[in-house]
């Protein structure tokens, strides 16, 4: 199956905001990224397996999704990224420039953030969403999601499974996936 994907460049306000846009209305996934950003490889690398994600997978969701999956879809993007870009501290694969210690944060309260977001795994919708990605999540800290995502995919990948098994398995078995994986 052919991946097809559209790249915009665009001069942005310096707050690296990079995302992509599932495929729709017969137009290919989409990765738009802001050119001054000094990390630039490093978020393509991130934004990139997006794209591949949503076409294998055949995501429709986007920015309001339900928890659970989206939470798959950035763990998995955030360890693409380490292995497409490797070599770097964990650290170049899970902050934002204007969140240095983020990790170190995230690690410190690993245990709380995932027994706080499980109840939300199947929640959707643009206030859950805005709470637990760019806002104080259940327990207070920011980018919440990413934390749960950065340790679920992690525990999937150490426990035999590969990115093409991750990105094939389907939107619907998403949620279920990541509560499988943070039962610990």
């Amino acid at each position: 199956m052919p991946i097809h994907t559209r790249v915009v460049f665009f001069v942005g306000q310096f707050d690296g905001n990079e995302y992509t846009v599932p495929p729709m209305d017969g137009q290919p996934a989409t990765v738009v990224m802001p050119v001054e950003n000094p990390a630039l490889s490093v978020q393509l690398a991130h934004e990139m397996p997006h794209s591949v994600h949503f076409q294998l997978a055949d995501v429709k969701n986007s920015f309001g999704a339900p928890v659970g999956e989206t939470i798959f879809l950035e763990g998995l993007a955030m360890h693409a990224n380490k292995a497409l870009v490797p070599g770097l501290p964990d650290t170049a694969y899970t902050e934002l420039t204007n969140e240095p210690g983020w990790l170190a944060r995230c690690m410190a309260h690993k245990a709380a953030v995932m027994k706080g977001i499980l109840p939300d795994l199947d929640k959707s919708g643009p206030d859950v969403a805005t709470k637990v990605t760019f806002g104080k999540g259940t327990m207070g800290m920011d980018r919440e999601l990413y934390c749960a995502g950065w340790f679920a995919m992690g525990k999937m990948l150490a426990s035999g499974a590969t990115f093409p098994q991750l990105a094939r398995i389907p939107e619907s078995r998403m949620i279920a996936t990541v509560r499988a994986a943070m039962a610990d």
